[in-house]
């Protein structure tokens, strides 16, 4: 067996990049954070065109939003001054055209929702992860009051930017708001995330492509990176850790290891070889880490509890 020891003595220190952005085809600017190997919008979508150019319709009247049959957005009630505060709400036919998003950014799935959660503790309680701090009440955020669980660990900095549901009607502002996936069902529904005002958990489900809900995309993986492998290439335990895991790896290629907090600060990266790996974790807090493996032609990321 090929050991790999990590200690803090050994750790490389990575201080917090400068906050990164990337701009879509109207111009607007859009601050990103880095959570485990994912790099996500940190505000909601408000593009009003495709990337390659081409008009997405805004359509205000109640009616025709309940018949639509093709791409549209619009604004919470109609009304501009929630632009640069909630972003758009898009049809999931304007999602499911595939040109959405930045170019080299995609609209996240259902199962990068997943990740995410999964990275920060679970559905049931990644939501106050997610959400800003604060209550709208007292002037520090947009949530109403109590804002439950909320300490936007993650950065993701999720509003409440309410929904358009299929008939038209506007709901939920300052109480829940709602995201889209890129992940639909073939029959007319596509899978959501919400966070509510009132509750710490993440909820998923399915909704009429008619509704209108908010986006955040995700950066596309590196090109010539597999994001499918790991499966099939990384097995780590045990977990919960105490002292020492193993990172069992089913190709005997250089793997670089790194370990992030639930931010997505880099703390550790390390350089093996072979295919297991005795890691020794007794320094770190404890708490919940990100484990990101990375080989010549595929990356994979388990989470770590210590």
């Amino acid at each position: 067996m090929n050991r790999a020891i990590l200690t803090l003595a050994g750790l490389i220190i990575i201080s917090n990049l400068q906050a990164q952005t990337v701009t879509d085809i109207d111009g607007n600017v859009y601050p990103t954070v880095n959570i485990g190997t994912q790099v996500w919008m940190a505000e909601n979508l408000k593009t009003t065109r495709f990337n390659d150019g081409t008009n997405i319709p805004m359509e205000m009247d109640s009616t025709a939003w309940n018949h639509l049959s093709y791409p549209a957005y619009c604004w919470y009630s109609n009304a501009s001054v929630y632009k640069d505060i909630f972003g758009a709400l898009y049809n999931w036919l304007a999602v499911g055209a595939g040109k959405l998003a930045p170019t080299g950014w995609h609209v996240a799935t259902d199962a990068e929702w997943t990740i995410l959660t999964n990275l920060l503790g679970g559905a049931g309680s990644a939501g106050g992860k997610l959400k800003t701090v604060g209550t709208i009440e007292v002037g520090t955020s947009y949530w109403y009051t109590p804002n439950t669980g909320a300490t936007n660990a993650s950065g993701f900095s999720g509003l409440p930017g309410g929904a358009r549901e299929f008939d038209g009607s506007y709901n939920y502002l300052f109480s829940y708001g709602f995201w889209w996936t890129a992940t639909n069902d073939n029959s007319g529904f596509a899978y959501y995330r919400n966070l509510s005002y009132n509750y710490a958990d993440v909820q998923r489900g399915l909704l009429n492509y008619q509704d209108g809900l908010s986006v955040r995309c995700v950066k596309d993986p590196p090109s010539g990176i597999d994001i499918n492998k790991d499966a099939q290439l990384l097995n780590l335990f045990p977990n919960p850790a105490f002292d020492h895991i193993i990172i069992d790896i089913t190709t005997s290629q250089k793997i670089n290891i790194s370990i992030y907090s639930l931010t997505g600060k880099l703390l550790v990266q390390q350089m093996v070889d072979g295919r297991k790996n005795e890691i020794d974790v007794s320094a770190l807090s404890k708490g919940i880490y990100i484990i990101h493996v990375t080989g010549t032609d595929w990356k994979a990321q388990r989470k770590l509890i210590k």
